[in-house]
């Protein structure tokens, strides 16, 4: 069995988790529907204390479970990223949803991604889950930038994307990643794209 191969067994694997897991906040939810038509039939008094802090956990189950849902769909989608050794995708399209997926990375150290958002979006053909895999080596190298940094996200026709801002990179000598990507950089920034040998 080859790397790409154990990783769409490992994305099987947590997709149908992630499967589950959706059931569990399903039955959550319908459980929380239940009591806050319970308390309505029950006639309490919406102005009492007690009925108010009711309403309110169960604002706060609903609210949870709808963020819940939103995570399960992004580590759905991420673990289906690897169904495919090579397959048709848009860049930005793709980048935005790794931004999404990363974002609690962003957060923590501080730093902010402004991707550029002009269409139309730029075709790749390759593995989706090694383009990941290549953005998330250089998001971390983004990550060691000082606090409260903005970086730009600009999309190349290379085919790749370029993260670029006012802080200065460390000079990166170019690295060959999996799934035939490459991770080049300079002190203005860093690409992420395919080599030419796998573009031509």
């Amino acid at each position: 069995m080859n790397d790409f191969e154990n990783f769409r067994a490992a994305g099987r694997i947590n997709a149908s988790l992630t499967h589950e897991l959706r059931n569990v906040l399903a039955v959550i939810r319908e459980t929380g529907g239940l009591l806050q038509d319970i308390l309505a039939m029950a006639g309490a008094d919406p102005a009492h204390p007690k009925t108010q802090r009711l309403t309110q956990g169960l604002g706060t189950i609903r609210d949870q479970v709808m963020r819940g849902s939103e995570i399960l769909d992004r580590m759905n989608r991420f673990a289906h990223s690897a169904d495919h050794p090579l397959e048709h995708f848009g860049i930005r399209e793709a980048s935005l949803e790794f931004f999404q997926l990363t974002e609690r990375f962003l957060k923590l150290a501080q730093i902010t991604l402004i991707p550029d958002t002009l269409e139309p979006d730029i075709p790749m053909e390759a593995s989706r889950f090694y383009f990941f895999t290549a953005l998330f080596q250089a998001m971390e190298i983004c990550l060691d930038l000082p606090k409260d940094s903005q970086i730009r996200v600009s999309f190349s026709k290379d085919p790749g994307l370029y993260f670029h801002g006012a802080h200065g990179f460390s000079a990166l000598s170019s690295r060959t990643l999996s799934g035939g990507f490459l991770l080049r950089g300079d002190t203005q920034g860093l690409w992420v794209g395919l080599s030419p040998e796998i573009v031509s």
